[in-house]
């Protein structure tokens, strides 16, 4: 099974939580204040809201998941390594 999807899994949980609740409300209340009168831009607000959001309070958990990710490959670097010392003898 794949050893890494616990990082990924606990990374998704908060991106998708915080985008779901910022889009979703701001998209309501965009369309309850103009209603048909947005222009294109202003429907994409929601959107741009949300990456904003999610990079000021999702990055240090996607700092952890990359550097997790990192020191599991090399400890897997390290197994390989002393696999290969065991089986050549050196």
């Amino acid at each position: 099974m794949y050893k890494g999807w616990l990082p990924s899994v606990i990374g998704v949980i908060p991106y998708v939580g915080l985008n779901f609740a910022v889009y979703e409300t701001l998209k309501a209340n965009l369309m309850e204040s103009y209603g048909e009168q947005l222009a294109n831009r202003e429907r994409f607000l929601p959107s741009h809201v949300c990456v904003c959001a999610y990079m000021c309070v999702c990055v240090c958990e996607y700092v952890s998941h990359v550097t997790m990710r990192a020191q599991a490959v090399l400890r897997a670097v390290v197994m390989v390594k002393d696999l290969d010392a065991s089986v050549t003898g050196g």
